[in-house]
C-alpha cells in the first residue's frame, strides 16, 4: 500500500434503528422469552432443564457478539496513487485493493441503505452481481468491474472523493 493517500475516510454504521434492533432481538429479547420458559418450568418441575439454559446463554452470548460487532465495525476507505483501498472491520482486518486496470468506470451515486441494499453493512444485490458496503450517509461511490460485477461505497464526502478519484482513475461515467 502507498504511503500517500489522497483521501482517508472512516465512518461508523450510524442507524439509530438498526442498534435498537439489534440490542432488542440480540440482547433483551432473550430474556422476554427464555427466561419466564425456564421460570415455568422450575414451578413446575423443581429443576431447571439444562437445555433451556444453556439455550438461554447461547442467546444471550450471540446476541451480545453480534450488539459488540455493530459497535466496534467501521468502514475504512483510502484513495493513494495505486488505487482505492477499503476496510469493513471486523470482517476485514487488512485492506482490500480495487486497482485502476480492474475498473470500468465509478460515478458517485445516491445510496437509501433500505431500499438500494435492505440494510447497512456488507450488502449482496444477487440479481445484479453487485456488492456494497453500506455505512453512513446518502452519498456513495459505485465502482463498475471488469468481471462485470459492481461494488458500492458509502462516502461523507462525494464531490472530494471524486476529486481525488481523477487522479487515479481515467474513466468516469456521467450522469
Amino acid at each position: 500500500m502507498s504511503e500517500l493517500f489522497y483521501y482517508i475516510e472512516k465512518q461508523k454504521i450510524s442507524s439509530k434503528f438498526l442498534k435498537v434492533l439489534v440490542y432488542f432481538f440480540g440482547v433483551f429479547f432473550p430474556f422476554f422469552i427464555v427466561v419466564p420458559l425456564a421460570y415455568a418450568q422450575y414451578e413446575k418441575e423443581g429443576s431447571l432443564n439444562g437445555d433451556l439454559l444453556l439455550a438461554l446463554i447461547i442467546c444471550v452470548l450471540s446476541g451480545t457478539l453480534v450488539a459488540l460487532a455493530l459497535e466496534t465495525s467501521y468502514l475504512s476507505i483510502k484513495v493513494s496513487p495505486d488505487g482505492f483501498y477499503y476496510k469493513f472491520f471486523p470482517f476485514h482486518f487488512s485492506y482490500r485493493k480495487l486497482k485502476p486496470e480492474d475498473v470500468i468506470e465509478y460515478r458517485i451515486v445516491k445510496i437509501n441503505p433500505m431500499k438500494d441494499y435492505g440494510g447497512w453493512g456488507i450488502k449482496y444485490r444477487f440479481r445484479s452481481g453487485g456488492k456494497g458496503y453500506i455505512c453512513e450517509g446518502e452519498n456513495g461511490v459505485e465502482f463498475r468491474m471488469k468481471n462485470g460485477k459492481t461494488i458500492a461505497f458509502t462516502v461523507l464526502d462525494p464531490y472530494r472523493l471524486e476529486t481525488e478519484l481523477r487522479n487515479v482513475f481515467q474513466t468516469k461515467s456521467d450522469d
